[in-house]
């Protein structure tokens, strides 16, 4: 059984027949918000809460698409399966994946543990740029 599988079998990600383009055009909405608000902390040298909003950026993109697919998530976890599932098999979408699962660690470690690092908020917000755009482009 595969991730995926097991995340749909324990009720973490459920199928829905008809998602609208509202709930994904929400979902790609915050994510735009998410990475604005990530750029302005980042310029005001905000380390701690650019690794956190540049994730939340990218966990609101790979939403507005895993939703597209006509899934939703019940955790973090299951829906980074799906993202992977669906757009990290190879090219950008695998960097991307790598990317978005790296940077849950280091939202983690920032919000729980207050570890973080200018150098680490820079890089994450480099990728929630990319991932960004990726999703944009997929979504239209």
């Amino acid at each position: 059984m595969t991730e995926l599988e097991r995340c749909i079998q324990k009720g973490s990600l459920k199928r829905f027949a008809d998602v609208g383009q509202d709930a994904v055009g929400h979902e790609i909405r915050a994510a735009r918000e998410d990475l604005h608000d990530a750029e302005f902390v980042f310029a005001n040298n905000m380390s701690k809460r650019t690794t956190i909003t540049a994730y939340y950026a990218m966990f609101h993109a790979a939403r507005a698409l895993v939703l597209a697919k006509g899934y939703a998530e019940k955790s973090h976890y299951c829906l980074l399966v799906a993202f992977r599932a669906f757009y990290g098999e190879d090219g950008e979408g695998r960097e991307l994946a790598q990317g978005i699962e790296q940077a849950r660690l280091l939202r983690e470690n920032a919000d729980y543990l207050t570890q973080f690092s200018p150098e680490s908020a820079e890089a994450m917000l480099a990728v929630a740029k990319r991932f960004v755009t990726f999703a944009e482009n997929l979504l239209g």
